[in-house]
């Protein structure tokens, strides 16, 4: 049975909150105030709810309890905000009353969780090996968690295909990136999530790593180099949408001196804080 390919992709997802774009660009804007973003939050009553839930969780801490958004996005820092909202963002918007297509958007929102925790103990605990400008810093936290959304557009786009994708299972990375631009009509998911970054007005910068992700950074893209190590990371934490890669598909190249032993180090941190944000979501229905 042939496939309708469309002309051009639709990058409007039904499966995103109806505040998400609005609270994207406002993030986005370095002079955006806490107050306008904490009333843009107020309209979602599910993202207040984890707003509070983790302002008020053990990574925190606080003296008291948190009831006020505005208070929570201050308690956090906007960093720490941002990377709550996004994971929200990606944890609804990877689901689906289908069940194989549930089943391996699950898997993308655990992938994309896994990669966001492992680049930020990277950063935490490995900075100095990485030099990062300051758009290259603040492009790291939503990339990290948005670097698999191009499969959401080409599910949006191609429903009927996409259960096809991964029926057998691929048994490699490019083998999984050729079978997407046969059953999408040449679009596989770098390709599109490319597109949809652009269409939501991130730095081009944004838009080249996601293209790009697949590809050997040369050594001063320290942005690209970061998400491929945290995606090695989540995959030898088990939380892994893709393939098995050969040992160093994910870490070619390292920085200088970078001994690659200090990333196993690390999995353990990235099994228990995904465990504890995991929390987040679940505890109350969240």
């Amino acid at each position: 049975m042939s496939i309708l390919i469309p002309a051009a992709l639709d990058l409007h997802l039904p499966a995103m909150r109806p505040t998400a774009l609005e609270l994207i660009q406002a993030l986005g804007r370095e002079e955006s105030e806490i107050a306008e973003i904490a009333a843009i939050v107020r309209l979602d009553p599910v993202l207040t709810g984890r707003v509070l839930a983790y302002a008020n969780s053990p990574f925190l801490m606080p003296l008291r309890p948190i009831t006020d958004v505005q208070d929570a996005i201050i308690r956090m820092g906007r960093k720490e905000f941002q990377k709550i909202f996004y994971f929200t963002v990606l944890h609804d918007a990877f689901s689906s009353p289908n069940p194989e297509h549930e089943t391996i958007l699950r898997q993308l929102w655990a992938q994309s969780l896994g990669t966001s925790v492992a680049v930020e103990l990277l950063q935490m605990h490995l900075g100095p090996y990485f030099r990062l400008t300051q758009e290259e810093f603040a492009v790291l936290t939503p990339l990290a968690a948005l670097h698999t959304i191009g499969f959401l557009v080409l599910l949006h786009n191609f429903p009927d295909a996409f259960g096809q994708m991964l029926t057998p299972p691929p048994a490699s990375m490019p083998e999984l990136m050729e079978r997407q631009q046969q059953l999408f009509g040449g679009w596989d998911h770098t390709l599109a999530g490319a597109n949809l970054l652009r269409a939501w007005y991130f730095p081009e910068l944004a838009v080249h790593c996601t293209e790009n992700l697949l590809s050997p950074p040369p050594d001063a893209d320290h942005v690209r180099m970061l998400l491929r190590l945290g995606t090695y990371m989540a995959i030898q934490a088990g939380m892994s949408f893709f393939p098995d890669a050969p040992p160093d598909f994910w870490t070619t190249p390292l920085p200088k001196g970078f001994d690659p032993s200090l990333l196993l180090d690390l999995i353990p941190q990235v099994t228990s804080t995904v465990e504890v944000y995991g929390g987040i979501w679940d505890e109350n229905g969240l």
